[in-house]
């Protein structure tokens, strides 16, 4: 991965280190996925390496330091101090993904994208049929981030583009499937009151439908 920096600053920051024979000074590490992905055209495996052989949600995924500095080593890139990235903690995982066997299924936009050509995406929209009119396996799931300065969970996939291919659903027999044995999968609405109210309640079917299914069976709640 070859990082280009624009602008004059930068620039000035490297030769008055070198001016001085000294090394230039460490900028501070923000990262933006849309300067990485579009300004420097690095590909997502040039950061996330482990991705590809990752077989479950809880591997550590993240860029390590090293991969960092084959770039930002102050020739290439200005130099960041990426050490606080080996000592993040990530937060425990709610559900089980094999990344290496997803990714061994090729790109799967164009199946999310003909999901909701077909009105079977139970969350369709504008912006998202949009956004899968690309050819990258990984901005498939993590849509967005070639346009975003900082992700967020906005960029991580939805269960409705799970349930396009995992579409036996069946709570609670179906959702260990996914979720780990700790998740806490009812939402807080759903407390006994609600459920004895439903009803009477005007629901959102539509969204329903991501945890419940097309068929609702009262197993499911009750």
């Amino acid at each position: 991965m070859a990082a280009r920096r624009s602008g004059g600053a930068v620039a000035a920051l490297l030769a008055l280190g070198a001016a001085w024979g000294q090394s230039p000074p460490l900028a501070p590490l923000r990262f933006s996925h849309r300067l990485h992905l579009e300004g420097a055209r690095a590909a997502c495996a040039d950061c996330h390496a482990a991705a590809s052989a990752s077989v479950k949600a809880a591997d550590r995924n993240l860029p390590s330091s090293a991969s960092c500095l084959r770039c930002h080593d102050g020739r290439r890139a200005a130099r960041v101090d990426a050490g606080p990235l080996d000592r993040v903690i990530l937060a425990a995982r709610q559900i089980r993904f094999n990344h290496k066997l997803h990714l061994s299924l090729g790109n799967v936009a164009p199946v999310l994208a003909a999901a909701i050509d077909q009105g079977k995406h139970f969350e369709p929209s504008a912006s998202l049929r949009f956004q899968l009119e690309t050819k990258d396996a990984c901005l498939a799931c993590h849509r967005g981030l070639h346009h975003t300065e900082a992700a967020t969970p906005a960029n991580l996939p939805r269960m409705a583009d799970c349930v396009v291919c995992h579409d036996r659903i069946d709570p609670p027999f179906s959702c260990r499937k996914c979720h780990v044995e700790e998740s806490r999968l009812k939402p807080a609405t759903h407390t006994t009151d609600y459920l004895g109210r439903h009803s009477h309640l005007r629901l959102d079917k539509p969204s329903c439908r991501v945890c419940h299914g097309v068929g609702f069976r009262c197993m499911g709640c009750h």
